[in-house]
């Protein structure tokens, strides 16, 4: 990942120039289109003679920049304030920020379901296990009402501490327990042996991740499975350095992916380390996404995929640091497949599509997880090697 610096003399320029063009009266233009100053300075004016609540003028400016780049329509593409400039680089770094738990709605919507709680997070740290429901956060109740504001607790990416009103989900107790967000060292994979099948979860993509998928191939190898299943569900990863290793511990020398980005400059990506002796099997949905769409891409003449549509869009960005501490993130490049097309944009179609049954769907808002043998996209992706 490279950060490139705007500088302050840069900043100040282009402020200087804000004020000259608004004691002047004149537009500014964006190729074509011409936005008003005149007409910014009109509206802050009815805003402070009108507007009956509190005016948070930061709040207002930062709202500003969000709003010109949201103008984009591109999802990789966002402002980003200093607190989720943090965070994105956490993330970035493939690790994660809150207080480590995951949730779903209960069937009533009368209350939040826990579906994942993070070793080491917050959450584990106070005893909060999955299947534990949530009644309030910072005395919000959890109702469908009051989505929008618990979810913004949820996200919450600041410093300051959190109530959170918990009932076990065996002894039925009440209690309140106290968290604060915090950096979240991430599990890269999971591995395992089902019905003789080799199984993979890519939960994270971080700097080496690559080689503990290696040495997870290996040690399957070793105890003679039937196949590998690569389960990429739900995998949003920028790395696209790492997700070219491990596509590439899976194939011969032969094409896999490209890039393209604004100049419309191609990078080529070529197999080199030798393929998997075993019949492949990758799992992917809607959640499959960015550079995970890539390796997908990459194993999809050598392997079968199982699942859902995966996300589309295919890009890869790059966060852009500001001085003052915000920032930018910028989709730079564009992921084709191997023959240089452009059709990811709208996602990658399974071999085998599989639909949700409804005990998945009924057991995590009872649960909060699913059990292997109602997760439809697996059960199909081990019927591969029957």
């Amino acid at each position: 990942m490279r950060y490139r610096r705007i500088l302050k003399k840069a900043i100040g320029i282009a402020l200087g120039l804000s004020f000259i063009a608004l004691s002047i009266g004149c537009s500014r233009s964006i190729g074509q289109k011409k936005y008003s100053i005149i007409k910014l300075n009109t509206l802050r004016q009815y805003i402070e003679s009108t507007y009956f609540g509190k005016i948070n003028e930061e709040a207002i400016v930062e709202n500003i920049y969000k709003g010109y780049v949201d103008g984009l329509g591109d999802s990789s593409t966002y402002y980003l304030t200093e607190d989720e400039v943090r965070y994105q680089e956490i993330i970035d770094q493939g690790n994660d920020f809150g207080t480590g738990i995951k949730v779903t709605w209960a069937i009533d919507g009368r209350y939040l379901i826990i579906t994942e709680v993070v070793t080491g997070s917050p959450a584990e740290r106070v005893g909060i296990e999955v299947g534990d429901k949530i009644l309030e956060i910072d005395g919000i109740k959890s109702v469908m009402a009051n989505q929008t504001e618990l979810y913004e607790k949820l996200g919450y990416v600041g410093s300051q501490e959190q109530s959170y009103v918990i009932e076990k989900y065996n002894s039925k107790e009440e209690q309140e327990v106290i968290l604060k967000p915090e950096a979240l060292v991430l599990e890269e994979i999971e591995a395992d042996i089902i019905e003789q099948v080799g199984y993979i979860q890519l939960k994270t993509v971080k700097e080496g991740t690559s080689q503990y998928v290696k040495e997870a191939l290996f040690s399957l190898e070793q105890k003679d499975v039937k196949g590998i299943i690569l389960d990429v569900r739900d995998l949003r990863s920028n790395n696209i350095d790492e997700i070219y290793k491990i596509c590439d511990l899976f194939v011969e020398e032969v094409p896999l992916f490209k890039l393209q980005n604004k100049q419309e400059e191609i990078t080529e990506y070529i197999g080199t380390a030798g393929a998997v002796d075993q019949q492949i099997v990758v799992l992917i949905n809607g959640g499959t996404a960015k550079a995970t769409e890539a390796l997908v891409l990459g194993l999809e003449q050598h392997a079968t995929l199982v699942g859902a549509k995966t996300y589309g869009g295919a890009e890869i960005s790059e966060l852009i640091l500001f001085d003052d501490g915000t920032g930018i993130n910028v989709a730079t490049n564009k992921i084709l497949d191997r023959n240089g097309e452009s059709y990811v944009e709208d996602g990658i179609l399974p071999d085998i599509e599989t639909y949700t049954s409804q005990e998945a769907i009924i057991e995590p808002l009872e649960k909060g997880t699913i059990s292997s043998e109602h997760d439809s996209a697996l059960m199909a992706g081990i019927e591969c090697f029957e």
